[in-house]
């Protein structure tokens, strides 16, 4: 976040000191916040010699183990979109630690636990595919059985 001020007052680069961005910094931490800066070691007195500690202070350490059991919990819930579940899974997977695996584990992961039977058919269907392919043929499905139930009259629609 303190970056992109950096780069609102075209600070980034060069052309400020690394001391007057680290006096930014601080500055910008507020009362409160440089009680606590100033109680950190190994501070440095550079810029990203700052922005390290406060980072090692304020970042929570990642349990992998946890992630990836939280990850494999998630299914999706009964008024929650493709879209939102798959943006809850990439969310769960950033965290997870699954390197190049990332986009078959997600993929692999919406396919057992998507709500739709239907679309998980469509899906098991299609062979050599991605997540990407998998969010395409999901989202076209979801779309049809909602135009379906709008056309058979079994969804109102609000005005």
């Amino acid at each position: 976040m303190f970056q992109n001020y950096l780069l609102l007052i075209n600070a980034s680069g060069d052309e400020w000191p690394d001391a007057r961005k680290r006096a930014l910094l601080l500055h910008c931490l507020g009362t409160e916040g440089q009680r606590i800066f100033l109680s950190l070691p190994n501070t440095g007195d550079t810029y990203d010699g700052a922005v390290a500690a406060l980072k090692a202070h304020f970042i929570a350490k990642v349990n992998v183990v946890v992630e990836q059991h939280m990850f494999r919990k998630r299914v999706q819930g009964p008024n929650e979109s493709i879209l939102q579940y798959i943006a809850a899974l990439r969310d769960l997977a950033s965290t997870c630690d699954f390197g190049e695996m990332c986009k078959d584990m997600i993929r692999d992961k919406f396919v057992e636990h998507v709500a739709s039977h239907r679309i998980r058919e469509r899906l098991l269907l299609e062979s050599g595919l991605t997540l990407e392919k998998a969010i395409t043929l999901a989202t076209e499905t979801e779309a049809a059985t909602v135009q379906a139930k709008t056309i058979s009259g079994e969804q109102q629609i609000s005005v």
